[in-house]
């Protein structure tokens, strides 16, 4: 299992965007993911399409290689997590996003999968039927990568899938909240 990611920010940011990807090494065929946040609802194959206003599952994704997504609304995010904390010095505030993942039809069920994030200051969230993108971005995208060799397999509904760590998103108190 990857470490913990512990130092990405989301101050000034408006949306993350979480994708599995596979399809780069083994034999691997239709990935099927589970994230959440807090205990909150599970989003992913099986599971909700969304966890609104916060986790948003682009769609499920069959064949031997392709992207799942998963984007993160970090400005809502922020503001329910305060208001869950309750405290004012927000400079500590975080929030850790479990990710988990699955071969639903494999042979042999094992495979590199790659999981992305990165993070928006701008623009708006399009979902483009089986994915999502964030248009209309002023400069680049934070960008974080990591890879995980996943052997888990299931066909049932509610299958918790192999844990893949989790994402750590630090608010340090900059920028707008």
């Amino acid at each position: 299992m990857f470490q913990t990611i512990s130092d990405v920010s989301w101050a000034g940011y408006k949306w993350g965007l979480l994708k599995y990807k596979w399809g780069h090494g083994g034999p691997g065929w239709d990935l099927d993911t589970v994230t959440s946040f807090d205990g909150r609802t599970q989003v992913g194959w099986g599971k909700a399409n969304d966890d609104a206003p916060f986790l948003f599952w682009g769609g499920d994704i069959v064949g031997p290689s392709g992207e799942e997504h998963i984007a993160i609304n970090l400005k809502l995010l922020r503001k329910y997590m305060r208001q869950q904390s309750g405290a004012e010095d927000t400079k500590d505030l975080s929030v850790s996003i479990s990710l988990a993942s699955f071969w639903w039809n494999n042979a042999e069920p094992y495979g590199d999968v790659i999981v992305e994030y990165e993070a928006y200051k701008g623009g708006d969230l399009v979902n483009r039927g089986d994915h999502y993108s964030v248009v209309g971005t002023k400069g680049e995208p934070k960008k974080i990568e990591k890879n995980q060799y996943i052997t888990a397999q299931s066909k049932e509904e509610g299958f918790q899938g192999q844990s893949m760590g989790t994402l750590k998103i630090k608010y340090n108190g900059e920028g707008e909240f």
